[in-house]
């Protein structure tokens, strides 16, 4: 998809490739991310298998319990570094991140987004049916 995007753009021919740097980044850095949160839940998940009729005291299931839960953990991370790994890597993708910050903010919130105004000086305007006095 990412890679679509940029065909569309048509970038010229040195942006072009900073950004097809970045993009390789990105995806090394996410592939490595994966690989690593993918192993300790592989080993898990193959230990339980093995280890599923044995007898165990309290202490190994203690142990066990922990692999479990840090395992998962790595595993879910693996989903959600995605994001803090295109801020890191791309420029265009940081500067974009910083520009909708405001809105979000402000749609989260509920509130209207700061417009500037123009200065203009209130004139006081009299109605004749009024008296001045």
């Amino acid at each position: 998809m990412v890679w679509k995007n940029m065909q569309k753009v048509g970038a010229v021919p040195s942006a072009r490739y900073r950004y097809d740097r970045q993009l390789t980044q990105m995806l090394l850095l996410q592939l490595t991310t994966i690989i690593v949160s993918l192993i300790p839940y592989c080993a898990q998940t193959t230990y339980s298998a093995i280890t599923m009729n044995e007898q165990k005291d309290s202490l190994r299931l203690a142990g066990d319990t922990l692999f479990v839960s840090i395992s998962n953990l790595l595993f879910y991370l693996a989903y959600v570094t995605s994001f803090y790994i295109y801020v890191i890597s791309s420029k265009a993708f940081r500067s974009k991140l910083v520009k909708r910050i405001p809105k979000l903010y402000y749609k989260i919130c509920h509130k209207h987004p700061p417009q500037e105004r123009q200065a203009t000086a209130q004139i006081p305007t009299v109605s004749m049916e009024t008296p001045i006095c």
